[in-house]
């Protein structure tokens, strides 16, 4: 199967062609269902024109056998790596890396915890031994108006920092 000029072949079936190998080497199966850009080392799913090595156009399901569907980021040089995950077991979102396993989750039910994969509260943040000597939560207000710190109970002040460092 093939040609020796200069054009496209394609593989038809019921009067569709389904798959296209062209002349400079890029390969389309279905149009753009897949496609591969052989020149640019690029691969387009749902996308004829990829612009980067893996460009997806659409809705992305990442699944696994295990109990943890994950996606990693991987630093090629070393062993460094991000990733973000599903836990099927707790129904949450983790963001882990080599060096720390939970860095931040986030519960099914909206609570959040950082450095902690089980949130005590609606925001939890526990300090760890690569904290070190850095503060645990910083509060920086950039503009020169409005409070630093509002803490509420039903809508109601309990304690507040205001610009400048006061407290009531």
């Amino acid at each position: 199967i093939g040609n020796n000029n200069n054009a496209d072949l394609g593989i038809e079936t019921n009067g569709t062609t389904r798959l296209t190998v062209e002349a400079d080497g890029d390969v389309a199966f279905d149009t753009n269902t897949l496609f591969v850009d052989a020149v640019n080392n690029r691969v387009g799913i749902g996308d004829s024109t990829p612009s980067y090595a893996l460009d997806v156009q659409g809705v992305i399901q990442v699944a696994s056998g295990s109990s943890s569907p994950t996606l990693r980021f991987l630093d090629d040089s070393d062993s460094d790596y991000f990733a973000f995950g599903f836990n099927r077991a707790n129904n949450d979102l983790r963001f882990a890396s080599n060096i720390a396993s939970d860095i931040l989750t986030i519960e099914q039910g909206g609570l959040i915890g950082i450095n902690d994969p089980t949130a005590d509260g609606v925001l939890t943040v526990r300090a760890s031994a690569t904290t070190g000597n850095n503060p645990i939560l910083i509060v920086d207000n950039l503009s020169s108006t409005g409070n630093i710190l509002d803490l509420q109970d039903n809508g109601s002040p309990v304690f507040t920092v205001a610009n400048g460092g006061n407290t009531n």
